[in-house]
This record gives C-alpha cells, structure tokens and sequence, in this order.
C-alpha cells in the first residue's frame, strides 16, 4: 500500500521570535503544497501564534509538542486543546520520550492525551522507543509493544494518527540506528498493530526519528516501512527543506 509521506520538525524548547522569522524566511520560499507530504512544524507554545502568523507557505502545517488531559479549567502550566484549535493548530506530539523519561509521563498518560485529541479531531504523532540500556538487553520489541498496547486498541479514527519510533539514545546524540534495525523495528510496530487490531495497520504511518538530518535521510528515506521522519535538531535549519525534497 503507498502512504501519504510524513515529515515532521520538532523545535523542543528552542527559538526565539527573531530567529523563528529568520527561519520561516527560508521555509516561506516553498510555495507549493506537495501532493505526497504532509510537513508540521513543532514551535514552543509560547512561539505557535507566531509561527502561525509569519508562515505563509501553503506547504506546511503547525502543531504543538504536548496537550494536557483535561480540557479546561484550574491546571495550572497546562495548554488545552481548544485553546491550540483557536490558532488553527490541528497536530500535536504525544508520548515523546523527553516527556516520558524526564517529566515521567507514563503509557495512561499518552493514552488520555491521546483521547483527548481523538474527541477533538486533532492528529496525533505517538512516540514509541526504547533506552540504550533496554536496547543493550534484547528487550526492544518488549518495550514497543507496551508502549503500543498502551494505547492501539483505544483509537477511533487512526487517519487522525502518526506513529514516530524514536530509539532514545539517538535522539540529539548524533548516534543513528543501524539500517537493519529500523528496518525490524518499524515492521515490528506495522505487524504488532495489524496482529492486535487487523489489517488498518497497512494505512497507518510508521516514521522515524533519531538524529536524521540531510546527509543521512536520503539512504533511510529508501528503508523498507519508512514513511517520513520527525526531526530534531536539522529542523531549526534551513536543511529542513534538503530532507523535504528527499521525502517529495
């Protein structure tokens, strides 16, 4: 089956209001939305009205790095989603591993996230991988189906859904997975999926993310079950659209 690519750029906690107009600059000059990517951008909230307002390209979107579980009320720190939806955002991550490991979210949290941006028709990138130290045992597969079954059998709409595997001790590290690795790794989420729920695991978007940047997505872009990467740190750069290209 050909899926619709995906590309998607997580700032984390980086930027400022000049350096994210300087950077739209560059990605303003693409004027054509592709007929086979999908591309979101993933500002700072505080930086999501801005990015919004100084993009004009029609090729991409802008989502947010994390929603909280309830809606709206006395949560302090937290953003909804409604209050993301008023700015015309409509994707958000969940379940990154920085939130996972540093902020301690666990696999209920990433599935009532979920939920929520479920009941708001918003698009979800879901966030599976695992440590060095669980990569070091032989235990990969055994965290990715947790992580999984944490939240696949709850899905109502999974075109609304994105899922990144994103081993831990590549991301930010300069440290890429070996090709057969993401190879077996992003079969093994396709196979999980359709053994648990059935054969909608064919439509589902499978991306990778660990350090990806413009020399080495052209040979992981080519990757059997690679539909796409979130990306880190290129994505602060104007290189962000050299790996555009390679996905169009």
């Amino acid at each position: 089956m050909s899926r619709r690519k995906w590309l998607g750029g997580n700032w984390k906690c980086n930027g400022s209001k000049a350096f994210i107009t300087e950077l739209l600059s560059h990605f303003n000059a693409v004027t054509t939305k592709s007929n086979n990517l999908d591309v979101v951008l993933f500002p700072p909230s505080i930086y999501v009205q801005h990015t919004v307002s100084e993009l004009t390209s029609p090729a991409f979107n802008v989502g947010v790095q994390n929603v909280s579980q309830p809606k709206n009320g006395a949560f302090t720190g937290e953003l909804s989603t409604p209050m993301v939806k008023e700015f015309g955002v409509n994707w958000s991550l969940v379940g990154h591993s920085e939130r996972r490991h540093i902020y301690k979210e666990s696999n209920k949290d990433v599935l009532e996230k979920l939920k929520v941006l479920q009941n708001e028709h918003m698009n979800a990138v879901v966030c599976v991988g695992e440590t060095l130290e669980e990569y070091d045992k032989g235990v990969t597969e055994d965290v990715l189906e947790e992580q999984l079954n944490g939240f696949i059998y709850e899905v109502k709409n999974w075109d609304l859904v994105v899922v990144a595997y994103e081993p831990v001790w590549a991301i930010g590290t300069g440290k890429v997975a070996k090709h057969d690795d993401i190879v077996n790794m992003h079969n093994f989420v396709r196979k999980h999926i359709q053994s648990s729920i059935g054969d909608v695991a064919e439509k589902i978007r499978v991306v990778y993310g660990g350090s990806v940047d413009k020399h080495n997505c052209v040979e992981i872009s080519k990757l059997q079950g690679v539909d796409g990467f979130l990306v880190g740190g290129s994505s602060l750069k104007p290189d962000f659209l050299d790996i555009m290209k390679v996905l169009q």
